[in-house]
């Protein structure tokens, strides 16, 4: 009974130490790292033929016939060695990649696993794909993105979800595949599209995209492949996707609309052609990173817009408003890669800089038009596409207040806009001047030329130039920049002046204005402009300086042109004195200075005076169109002096212009006239249209303040005035 007992507890512990065994040897496999060692043997077993009798209190070793399988159990210690190699792993299953499109007319097609979805030669549009894993012995999934007509770029999906439109009539464009989770650690995706116009494009893999981008192109057909890492790939994987640039633009311009979509540095717009530019379109496209393109516009009459991005409109169309400037800044991800480079071609000035990041590109407050773009992607840390002194121009900042006659200090106006007052006949009596916040370092200096003092001492930074509380008059005005500033903008201005209104721009220290005539300032317009931009220019009618010549004053304009005939320098008048010299035969026309005076020198005629003619001064009293005269003979526009004596043209046989007496034209300029003043018909007829009665006459003898004008000749047998208008 007490062997029985026995024999029965050692096999109990043999089958208990057979399960610890098995128990120890899975576990080994489980933390291994996968190491498995091949062995030609059988899998070791055991069983209870093997089983020899052995007491409780001995130790015991068992040994299967396999050699290759040995189990050590010591009586009273817990550790158990196992040692176990086997040469059947578990077999590894290939994964498979199923994918069917939704074709244009077809609908839906069967999932395959190899060759073509879709159609080729049928010109029918992919509207969208589900694609699904068959993973075998791997875990992961599939995950793509499409690019869709008017849509664009939809989010990733995966699984036998649907990526594009239904009932839509929407083409795919382009399509991106990517394998994640372990699957992607032992195989890559491979994928090529055929396309409208183009055919079959190169291979693609792991989530590169494939297709076109921009040009409207559909997708026709796919094929995709499962390649193992290692394996032979496709062989033509250079160009799977179309597309113009990493980054690409379009622009709207004056008479053509939108033009192509172009990219990375190419030029969108017109060079010599004189065309605006209205909007612009600007997206990113086939990059590694994440993120987003944004543009502002500055715009005519608008000014900066708010940022629009990848792809939306910056600007105006159908309205013809300019774009003068812009700005562009890359977002999100890719800003940490990438810095965005553009420069504009702006009008009068050409290519202007390159410049990034957000920075302005063209001009601002001169209005000039931006007439082409180029724009690029720069990796970080690498050198700007070209030179970067100078992208973008703008108006320079300049304020100005001005001292008015019984109004005091007005408030500052900047750039241009009118300081003073228009048509209520106030003077400027001073003003301040200081520059805005340019981007130069400088100043602005500035000297006034006032009544009764000429012209003071230069002023600068807003200090006061001229008089407060004397009641004097500023009548002309000089401006210069100095240090920096003056090396980047020219500053000009223009005043209104009485009795002239506005007098042309000058700049840069020239001056604006009259002296000598008397005349107030009573308004001023001031700019900054960038050197070699189109301005204002320079006007030789920005000043006028009266002289003294012979006890008159003589006009000269910007330039120092003297002025005989002053018309077209100071313009009409209301009123003139007209002075006879006998002794000249010249009647010089009289205009008042600011005071009043009459002593502007304003145009002169050329005259036959008599020895009958009296000296003194006089006041006309009547006109006459034409009018009867001794001889006898008749004249053309005469206007009475004194009892018998008129200003008259010379005299005609008739009252008819084709009957003039010849002989007595051919005198003109010699003291020939019965008493009248004859003159010229155009002569004549200027003082009948021009000089109301009451003028003043002096008829004098002397000097004269401008030139005798020639008198013409005319042959025998004309009978008729070469000047008169009505012929």
């Amino acid at each position: 009974m007490k062997k029985t007992l026995s024999i029965i507890v050692s096999l109990l512990l043999i089958f208990s130490t057979i399960l610890n065994v098995k128990a120890f040897e899975t576990n080994q496999i489980e933390n291994s790292s996968n190491e498995v060692v091949e062995d030609n043997t059988n899998d070791s077993s055991i069983n209870e033929d093997d089983l020899q009798d052995v007491d409780q209190n001995e130790n015991t070793e068992i040994v299967d016939d396999n050699e290759n399988s040995e189990i050590n159990t010591t009586e009273g210690n817990d550790e158990i060695t196992n040692q176990v190699t086997t040469n059947s792993p578990e077999e590894v299953i290939t994964p498979k990649i199923m994918y069917k499109t939704h074709v244009q007319d077809y609908g839906w097609s069967n999932y395959i696993s190899e060759g073509v979805s879709g159609t080729v030669g049928k010109s029918k549009r992919l509207e969208a794909i589900k694609m699904k894993l068959d993973l075998g012995s791997y875990e992961g999934s599939i995950e793509y993105a499409t690019h869709i007509q008017d849509i664009g770029w939809t989010s990733f999906v995966s699984d036998d979800q649907l990526s594009g439109t239904e009932g839509k009539s929407k083409r795919l464009e382009a399509i991106k595949i990517k394998l994640v989770g372990d699957i992607a650690n032992y195989y890559d995706v491979y994928y090529r599209v055929h396309i409208q116009d183009n055919g079959w494009l190169d291979w693609a893999c792991n989530g590169t995209s494939a297709g076109s981008e921009t040009y409207g192109k559909r997708l026709e057909g796919i094929e995709i492949k499962l390649i193992k890492k290692g394996d032979q790939i496709p062989e033509n994987t250079q160009n799977p996707f179309i597309y113009p640039g990493y980054i690409y633009y379009s622009t709207h311009v004056q008479d053509y609309g939108w033009l192509s979509n172009i990219g990375d540095g190419k030029t969108s717009g017109t060079s010599g052609q004189s065309k605006r530019v209205e909007a612009l379109k600007v997206s990113l496209c086939n990059l590694p990173y994440s993120g987003n393109v944004e543009y502002s516009t500055h715009i005519q009459d608008i000014g900066w817009q708010s940022y629009r991005k990848n792809g939306s409109i910056s600007g105006t169309s159908g309205q013809s408003k300019r774009v003068e400037a812009i700005k562009i800044k890359l977002t999100g991800e890719i800003s940490n890669y990438y810095d965005v480079y553009y420069r504009v071609h702006a009008q009068d000035l050409g290519w202007m800089s390159w410049t990034c990041n957000d920075s302005k590109a063209g001009t601002e407050g001169l209005e000039l038009r931006v007439e082409a773009i180029q724009i690029c992607l720069v990796e970080k840390g690498e050198n700007a596409p070209g030179d970067i002194s100078r992208p973008f121009v703008e108006q320079g900042k300049v304020e100005y207040s001005s001292h008015v006659q019984n109004i005091g200090w007005q408030n500052y106006v900047n750039n241009g806009n009118t300081s003073g007052t228009v048509g209520q006949g106030l003077r400027l009596e001073a003003l301040k001047i200081k520059l805005g916040d340019n981007s130069y370092e400088g100043n602005i200096e500035y000297s006034t030329h006032v009544q009764d003092y000429g012209w003071m001492n230069y002023s600068s930074n807003d200090s006061i130039s001229g008089t407060i509380g004397q009641s004097k008059r500023i009548e002309a005005i000089k401006i210069r920049l100095t240090g920096e500033i003056s090396n980047y903008y020219d500053v000009f201005y223009r005043v209104q002046c009485q009795d002239f209104g506005w007098l042309g721009w000058t700049c840069n220290d020239r001056i604006a204005g009259t002296t000598g005539g008397g005349y107030r300032i009573e308004s001023i317009q001031i700019k900054l402009y960038p050197k070699n931009i189109t301005n204002p220019g320079i006007s030789h009618l920005s000043c006028i300086t009266f002289e003294d010549k012979n006890g008159f004053k003589v006009c000269k304009d910007a330039n120092g042109t003297l002025y005989e005939d002053a018309q077209g320098l100071l313009g009409m008048k209301s009123s003139y004195v007209l002075r006879v010299n006998k002794s000249t035969n010249v009647v010089t026309v009289l205009a008042a200075n600011g005071t009043g005076d009459y002593n502007i020198a304003y145009k002169r005629f050329v005259c036959s005076t008599g020895n009958d003619t009296p000296y003194g001064t006089y006041y006309t009293p009547v006109k006459y169109r034409w009018r009867y005269l001794v001889g006898p003979s008749y004249g053309q526009y005469c206007t009475r002096i004194v009892n018998g004596i008129l200003f008259h043209s010379l005299p005609y046989d008739q009252r008819n212009p084709y009957t003039l007496q010849t002989s007595e034209f051919n005198k003109l300029g010699t003291t020939c006239s019965h008493g009248c003043v004859r003159l010229m018909c155009r002569d004549a007829k200027w003082i009948y249209d021009n000089c109301g009665l009451g003028t003043r006459v002096d008829i004098v003898s002397g000097a004269d303040p401008l030139s005798k004008p020639s008198a013409p000749k005319i042959p025998a047998n004309q009978r008729w005035d070469p000047t008169d208008p009505n012929i």
